[in-house]
């Protein structure tokens, strides 16, 4: 690895990290997710628009899929990614919403690790600006229901 691709590597670790605990100029993934409960995770303005908990499920399988394209996990295969994309949850209960929030905690620090590890950059370089677009929706979806924005 050449010194610019290092310091890319390293960059890109950093906002890695910081989505997740102070923020990249949005808010971090701990704190958005931190304060909603199951049944605001679960809440749609309208039957057309994804959930919180859809988002957050939609972020958690594509990176579950990239670790399977790097050869870190054995699934999600891409047939199952397709068919469970933006999944609604099976139960709409606190321990079913604290199970997606763990879910996006552990794959969050599998794709820390990935990138740690030297693990092939390209494909991992693009979950930061997917995952912030969702994390937009979910902030908006936040305040629609009344929460307070995040410093």
């Amino acid at each position: 690895m050449n010194t610019s691709e290092g310091d890319a590597r390293q960059m890109l670790l950093r906002l890695w990290n910081e989505s997740w605990g102070d923020g990249i100029w949005v808010a971090a993934w701990s704190k958005a997710v931190a304060d909603v409960g199951p049944v605001q995770a679960a809440w749609k303005p309208s039957p057309s628009i994804h959930s919180i908990w859809h988002n957050v499920h939609h972020v958690c399988i594509w990176r579950e899929y990239t670790l399977v394209k790097l050869g870190l996990r054995k699934t999600p295969l891409r047939e199952e990614v397709e068919a469970r994309n933006f999944e609604a949850p099976a139960e709409t209960t606190a321990a079913a919403w604290q199970a997606t929030c763990a879910r996006l905690r552990a794959t969050h620090e599998a794709i820390r690790d990935a990138i740690e590890s030297g693990q092939p950059a390209e494909r991992l370089h693009y979950h930061l600006p997917h995952d912030t677009y969702h994390l937009g929706q979910i902030m908006t979806l936040r305040a629609m229901q009344g929460f307070p924005p995040i410093e």
